[in-house]
Formats: C-alpha cells, sequence, structure tokens
C-alpha cells in the first residue's frame, strides 16, 4: 500500500503528499494527546460526539479519511478544548524548551533550542528522523520545513522514501549526509 490517495485526493508532488500526510498526521496526534490528557477513549468520545466508536477509530488510524476542521471541532469541543490553526511561521517558529531535547547543542539566546537545533541534534544523535519522529517526541509539526530550512544553511539533509513494513504506507526518513552540521 503507498500513500493514502484517497486521503490525499490529486497531488501534484510527493513533497505535497508528505505535507499533507504531516499535517493530518500531526493533528490527529494533537487530538490524540488531549483525549489522553482527559482520560478520554474512543468510546467515550462516540458517545459525547453521537457516532460510533468505529468512526472514531477510523479518524485517528493512518488510512481514515480527512478530518475537516468541522470534525476537529468538534472533537475537540467533546473534549473540552480549544484548538486554533495556525501557520508555522506565525505561531509555532517559537523555541522548544530545552527538555524537549536529548543532547547539547548551541542554545538560542533566551536558552531555549529553536526547532532546527533540535532536530540537528536528533540527526547527530541518532543519524535519521521522521515526521512521526518530530511529532512525537518534539512537537515539530512541520519537519519538512524545518529540513528545507536546515538544507538552505548548508546541512545535507537526505530524504529516503520508505515504505511501513506493517501497513505498508509511504513515509520518508531524513538522513545527515555528513557528521558535520550548522546550528
Amino acid at each position: 500500500m503507498a500513500i493514502n490517495n484517497e486521503l490525499l485526493g490529486p497531488q501534484k508532488s510527493e513533497e505535497e503528499a508528505f505535507a499533507i500526510e504531516a499535517l493530518v498526521f500531526s493533528t490527529q496526534v494533537a487530538l490524540q494527546k488531549a483525549m489522553n490528557q482527559k482520560g478520554v477513549g474512543n468510546k467515550e468520545l462516540s458517545e459525547r460526539l453521537g457516532m460510533s466508536p468505529a468512526r472514531v477509530s477510523q479518524i485517528f488510524s493512518s488510512n481514515g479519511p480527512n478530518l475537516t476542521l468541522k470534525m476537529i471541532a468538534r472533537i475537540a469541543h467533546a473534549l473540552g478544548e480549544d484548538f486554533e490553526l495556525i501557520r508555522r511561521e506565525d505561531g509555532n517558529a517559537r523555541a522548544l524548551p530545552e527538555e524537549s531535547a536529548r543532547h547539547a547543542l548551541p542554545c538560542a539566546v533566551d536558552g531555549r533550542m529553536t526547532q532546527n537545533q533540535v532536530i540537528l541534534k536528533h540527526l547527530n544523535k541518532t543519524g535519521s528522523i521522521t515526521v512521526r519522529e518530530a511529532v512525537v517526541e518534539y512537537s515539530i509539526q512541520s519537519l519538512t520545513k524545518r529540513v528545507q530550512e536546515l538544507r538552505e544553511s548548508g546541512n545535507h539533509i537526505m530524504s529516503h522514501v520508505k515504505y511501513h513494513p506493517v501497513t505498508g504506507q509511504k513515509y520518508v526518513r531524513y538522513t545527515l549526509e555528513s557528521e558535520m552540521i550548522s546550528s
């Protein structure tokens, strides 16, 4: 199984496909985190939304239908949460806390690491990163954009298309081409 074409619809490029999948996945992760923090499972959420537990499970599956803004708002309301869709440049280019990263890199002036520094630190330590790892481990919602910025600043980051061994889902694993990185 390749990229979920039903979810993506017609696509212009592989980068666009990955951008779509990254946003859908990061939204699913954010909603799931809110559910976990509230102690709400799929069954309880389905009751709050007035839909079947199977439909709720489908919403959170990798092959599920596209989440509409209305559905995201319904889920957020059912959880008593307030979500906001903001452009990364406007609201999420902020630095991450030092504890969000695993190992030392030069820090920004305020003692917090930028998302790019966190990614470089991860790449330097582990050798590679995926969108899922960036979202789950560091709450970085736009790895593709951060990788583009890192490339523009002279870092040699390669993209390797992979397929999940169980689901067959297509994804990209980013690796450093060399040991030399800039911050």
